[in-house]
Formats: structure tokens, sequence, C-alpha cells
């Protein structure tokens, strides 16, 4: 738009000069001199004013610019300073999550180490209970005669057999209960 204008303003001071020139200095052509030379000083100060507005409005837009260039710049410098805080916040939040998370895992170890140190023991002390029960019955059936084993009275062996069934049952029933297994 200022080329255009420009090259405006130098055709008209061409065409200004021209007729000047190309007219006799006779009092008619001092008038129009005279017009001319007025014309041309306007034109001159209108240039002028076209040339302070462009001016005026190019520094007004370097301005506006800068002013929008420091407000985006303080923008963007806020919203890093209010990240950073946030990231570090979730950060300090999820240590400690972690933390307490550890803890517990760690305490729940604990607990689950004991526990099963419990039952082991529990274990131990029946299976040691349940093999001294069976060590005594088997010292009971060998306190029993090889005669009746082997083939004395058919009564008196049925009947040992019996009282022995009866004696390993209640000792296994016994022996069941005290280590919570079920008798059946």
């Amino acid at each position: 738009m200022e080329l255009i204008l420009l090259l405006l303003i130098a055709l008209l001071a061409a065409a200004n000069l021209l007729l000047l020139f190309s007219r006799k200095n006779t009092s008619e052509g001092k008038e129009t001199q005279t017009a001319l030379i007025k014309f041309e000083q306007l034109l001159s100060q209108l240039e002028k004013q076209v040339k302070d507005y462009f001016q005026r409005n190019r520094d007004e837009n370097q301005g506006a610019f800068k002013r929008q260039r420091e407000e985006l710049t303080q923008a963007l410098n806020q919203f890093g300073d209010r990240f950073d805080q946030n990231s570090k916040r979730l950060n300090d939040v999820l240590k400690e999550r972690f933390s307490l998370l550890n803890e517990k895992q760690t305490q729940l170890n604990l607990e689950a180490e004991k526990r099963i140190k419990e039952v082991r023991d529990v274990v131990e002390k029946q299976l040691k209970e349940l093999r001294e029960d069976n060590s005594k019955q088997l010292a009971e059936v060998n306190k029993i005669p090889k005669s009746v084993v082997l083939g004395g009275s058919k009564y008196l062996s049925r009947m040992s057999f019996a009282i022995l069934l009866m004696v390993v049952s209640s000792s296994f029933c016994a022996c069941s209960t005290r280590t919570g297994f079920p008798s059946s």
C-alpha cells in the first residue's frame, strides 16, 4: 500500500514538473506555475504525513508485538513453574505412598513368616506325638505272646485281636483329637 501511494505521488510530481517546464512565462502560466508549486508543496506535505502515519503505525505494531511476546513469555514461565511445582508435589506424594506400601509389605511378610513358623512348630509337635503314640502301640503289639498270634486258641486269638484293635483305635482317636484331625 505504501509503495502504491509513493508511486502515485512520484507520478504526480513528475507530471507537475513536466507541466511547469512546458508552459511559457505568461501571466496565465505564472498562475498555473504558482498553483503547481502550491500543489507540489501540498503533495510533499501529504507524502510526509503518509510516511509519518506509516512510521507511527509501524512503531505501534512493534510495541504491541513486543508486549504480546513479553506476556506470552511470562505466561509460559508461570506455566513452567506451576508444572515443576506440581511435578515435585506428585513425586513427593508417590514417594510417601511407596514408602508406606513398602512398610506394610515388610510388616505383612514378617507376620506371614511368623505364622508359617507357628504352623511348622504345631505340625512338628503333632508329628512327634503321633510317632510316640505309634511307638507305644507297636510296643503293646509286641507284648502279645507269640502263641496267641501264631495259633493258640481261636477264641483267645480273636479276642486278643479285638482288644488290640480297640486299643489301637482308641489311641488313634485320642491322638487325632489332639492333633486336630477328624476321627472317622
